[in-house]
């Protein structure tokens, strides 16, 4: 992989993946410093090392994309209800709704402060 290529590929992998300089650099085992000129594309790796280094940034962000999918399934797919008591029962109800099946329900009271 040419020096040109690793810039724009390691560039592009690193503002997808929202990456800290230094966090990267502890990542890589190299310093921040490192980390920046290879953004900047005032240096890069070893030849050898540079499509492991790419390939591990592409996993990573093959990973990131699917956490971020799944996030996006339950947060579209889950529910949460609470209904409050009525003038019948004290007794508020909350379920947890996946594609509109119960996974999860609960009742808890609340002792009212009015009552001797």
């Amino acid at each position: 992989m040419k020096k040109d290529e690793f810039h724009e590929l390691f560039k592009d992998l690193v503002d997808v993946l929202k990456v800290s300089a230094i966090d990267l650099a502890d990542n890589l085992k190299v310093m921040p410093n490192t980390v920046t000129r290879w953004y900047n594309g005032d240096s890069a790796p070893a030849t050898m090392a540079r499509a492991t280094i790419i390939k591990k940034l592409y996993a990573e962000q093959q990973k990131q994309e699917k956490i971020d999918f799944v996030k996006k399934v339950i947060r579209d797919s889950i529910s949460i209800s609470v209904s409050e008591p009525n003038y019948f029962d004290s007794a508020y109800r909350i379920e947890v709704k996946l594609d509109n099946e119960v996974i999860a329900s609960d009742v808890f009271y609340v002792e009212n402060e009015n009552e001797d």
